[in-house]
């Protein structure tokens, strides 16, 4: 479902869109901070190992803030918001594959027939 807003909430989402990709850019940029210090010296393949895992989250974080800036400023363009329900499938509207069964629906075989135990006899 798509829902029109009005024209201060679309400045403002623009505004807000721009702040968060601004916010995200050092984040990005961390991993080219770190790596445009160490340049082209001899490094140890254990500290470059580091120093990559150390930078990534950042990258990723950064790139996430960014996504959801540029996804903030279209938004406010477009004028349009697309509510949860648009995108939420409802479980009563997805049927079951045949192959999965309820646990209730599931009858074990009598002892003796068809199952591996036996039942011991009374004696």
């Amino acid at each position: 479902m798509q829902v029109k807003v009005g024209l201060g909430q679309r400045f403002g989402a623009i505004f807000m869109g721009l702040f968060l990709f601004s916010f995200g850019m050092p984040f990005t940029l961390t991993p080219l901070m770190i790596f445009g210090d160490v340049g082209s010296s001899y490094m140890d393949p254990f500290e470059l190992l580091f120093l990559c895992a150390f930078t990534l989250p950042f990258l990723l974080a950064g790139l996430g803030v960014q996504y959801m800036g540029i996804r903030t400023i279209l938004m406010g363009i477009r004028g349009e918001v697309t509510t949860p329900d648009a995108k939420f499938v409802y479980p009563e509207s997805v049927d079951e594959p045949e192959y999965q069964t309820d646990i209730d629906k599931f009858d074990p075989p009598e002892p003796g027939k068809d199952g591996w135990w036996e039942e011991e006899s009374e004696a």
